[in-house]
């Protein structure tokens, strides 16, 4: 999950999700907008996601881990994954960042 002004950001199993942020509230009463799809599926190995936006919030990084360990489930299920996503948040375009990660987990920048 991470915050860019008004905009709550989730990434769920299957998508990365937009959300309206109130300070103070404690709960989500609205329903969320799907930005973009993320692989998922009935094979869905490493199936968790992080989401961090950048120090400007003009992009967003979506961890999206492989579908197995050495491809053992066919390398067309490792399409687009074992990968951080660059997501431009305005438009839901997205780009592969780094690829080749397996499970990149604890997406974090270093000062």
């Amino acid at each position: 999950m991470t915050l860019v002004g008004n905009d709550f950001y989730v990434a769920n199993s299957d998508g990365l999700v937009r959300f309206p942020y109130r300070t103070g509230e404690t709960q989500i009463n609205e329903p969320g907008v799907k930005v973009l799809d993320l692989p998922a599926g009935p094979i869905n190995h490493h199936w968790t996601k992080n989401v961090l936006a950048s120090q400007d919030g003009s992009r967003l990084y979506v961890k999206v881990g492989s579908n197995s360990n050495v491809g053992e489930n066919g390398v067309e299920n490792e399409v687009n994954r074992a990968a951080i996503w660059e997501v431009d948040p305005v438009t839901g375009g997205s780009r592969i960042f780094a690829s080749g990660l397996r499970n990149p987990n604890g997406l974090a920048w270093q000062p």
